[in-house]
């Protein structure tokens, strides 16, 4: 589904950027946005964290789990 497309673009690219941007020379043309941040939402109960542990897990990287309502306020 494109959920899981998503989720696979999501890994490809920490798999892969360094190709691109290093190996490849796009680095030289940006000076900002080489990373990546990924924000989950919506209900409980949706997936969220499975899916980001499944992504941490399969590119062997931590994941930090961070609860934006103690980050931010309205």
């Amino acid at each position: 589904t494109d959920k899981f497309q998503q989720l696979r673009e999501i890994a490809h690219w920490v798999k892969y950027h360094h190709r691109v941007y290093y190996d490849w020379g796009f680095a030289r043309k940006l000076s900002l946005g080489k990373g990546l941040n990924v924000l989950f939402f919506g209900p409980s109960g949706t997936g969220k964290t499975m899916a980001a542990e499944v992504i941490a897990h399969e590119l062997k990287l931590d994941l930090y789990k961070i609860d934006l309502s103690q980050v931010v306020s309205k």
